[in-house]
C-alpha cells in the first residue's frame, strides 16, 4: 500500500478523509483536500483524469505540486503508470522530475449583477442556459482583456 511505503520512507502522509473512510484506514492522519493543500508539499492522486481534475480544482488554490497514479482509462493528466508507480514516485521524491504548469480557468456565473458561483477548471468551462436552442450571452476575460459572445448551445 502506498501509505505504508511512504511512511517507511520517512514521509509524513495525510490521507484525504473520504478515502481513509472508504478504505477503512485506522490510525492514519487525515484531512480535507484544503487541509492537504495547506500542509503538504506534494499531493499524490490515485485514479483517473476525473479524480485528478477534481483534486486539482481544490488544490489549485495552494502552493502544492500534484502528481497522479493512473487507475482510469485515458491517463492524460495522470503521470505515473500503476505497474511502476512506486519506483516512478521514488524518482520524483528524489527530485528527478519535470514540472508542468497548467492553465487554470475561472468561471463566475452571475445573474443581474448578483454573483452566483465561482468555479475553477483545467480543461474547459461549459455554459448552458438549461433550455435547448436558447440564446445565451456571456462575457469572457482572457488575462483581464474583455470579449463578449452570444451563442446558441449545440447538442
Amino acid at each position: 500500500m502506498l501509505y505504508r511505503w511512504l511512511c517507511t520512507k520517512g514521509y509524513e502522509v495525510i490521507v484525504e478523509q473520504q478515502i481513509a473512510h472508504e478504505l477503512q484506514l485506522k490510525n492514519v492522519k487525515t484531512g480535507t483536500l484544503a487541509e492537504i493543500g495547506q500542509q503538504a508539499d506534494l499531493a499524490v492522486v490515485v485514479g483517473g483524469d476525473g479524480n485528478m481534475l477534481g483534486a486539482a480544482r481544490t488544490l489549485a488554490r495552494y502552493d502544492i505540486k500534484v502528481i497522479g497514479i493512473n487507475r482510469g482509462n485515458l491517463g492524460f493528466l495522470t503521470d505515473l503508470d500503476p505497474d511502476n508507480a512506486q519506483q516512478q514516485l521514488a524518482d520524483v521524491l528524489e527530485g528527478h522530475y519535470i514540472s508542468e504548469k497548467r492553465f487554470l480557468l475561472e468561471a463566475q456565473v452571475c445573474q443581474q449583477d448578483c454573483q452566483k458561483r465561482i468555479s475553477t477548471a483545467i480543461n474547459e468551462v461549459v455554459l448552458h442556459p438549461g433550455k435547448v436552442a436558447h440564446m445565451i450571452e456571456f462575457e469572457v476575460y482572457i488575462d483581464e482583456i474583455f470579449a463578449s459572445f452570444r451563442s446558441v448551445p449545440m447538442d
